[in-house]
């Protein structure tokens, strides 16, 4: 039987295979570099790395001890709203508005780990680069900063080419990416061992702590 794939929304066509990250793309992100054409020069970013990426976080929570604070209020905010902002009170509007222009600089200290050129080693130097952008460089810039550093959800990732490489024997994981593993790629790996985890238990039905109380 043939089927058709459309999306839920649009109902426009779409290419089922793009549905999903494969596995093995993922566990290659820390050989990418990617090329953003600006007005001031090409600047070339990476994958913020595993290891980067836990500095920055200590260097954010000195800097900008407020940071989580804020996270968490406008997320409460969005949730109440269901994503929908412009339809806000003007009260939490405003705030949320706030929240956001607050987070925009400790946000872009993400900068300091996935921009390979130029070098930029602080916020001031983040600030002078953005005002080089024009403004649509620097949402574009803002927008590959935060698709570098994320974590990824293993729902998002098909991961049918590491199950069979787990079946065969065959080592996806080496000394290469552990040394150069970004967070993205950490987040998937943790996730499988986890999956692995709770489906060891269900088979053992081994009680949790938790319900042993």
């Amino acid at each position: 039987m043939h089927y058709e794939f459309e999306d839920a929304e649009t109902r426009e066509p779409c290419d089922p295979s793009a549905l999903s990250l494969p596995a093995p793309d993922l566990l290659r992100t820390h050989r990418k570099v990617l090329v953003l054409h600006t007005q001031a020069g090409d600047l070339l970013l990476r994958y913020l790395p595993l290891r980067v990426g836990r500095m920055i976080d200590g260097l954010r929570a000195v800097m900008y001890p407020h940071y989580r604070e804020w996270a968490l209020r406008l997320s409460d905010i969005a949730k109440g709203a269901e994503g929908r902002l412009d339809d806000l009170p003007p009260d939490l509007k405003e705030e949320a508005g706030r929240l956001a222009a607050l987070m925009q600089p400790p946000a872009r200290l993400n900068l300091l780990g996935t921009l390979v050129y130029p070098t930029v080693t602080c916020d001031e130097d983040a600030e002078r680069l953005y005002a080089l952008l024009t403004d649509d460089e620097g949402a574009e810039l803002d927008r590959l900063t935060v698709e570098l550093s994320s974590p990824v959800d293993p729902a998002d990732v098909d991961g049918t080419a590491l199950d069979l490489a787990d079946r065969y024997h065959v080592d996806y994981v080496d000394r290469e990416l552990l040394d150069n593993l970004t967070v993205g790629q950490a987040s998937y790996l943790i996730g499988r061992i986890n999956r692995e985890n709770e489906e060891l238990l269900k088979i053992a039905k081994v009680k949790t702590p938790g319900a042993m109380q």
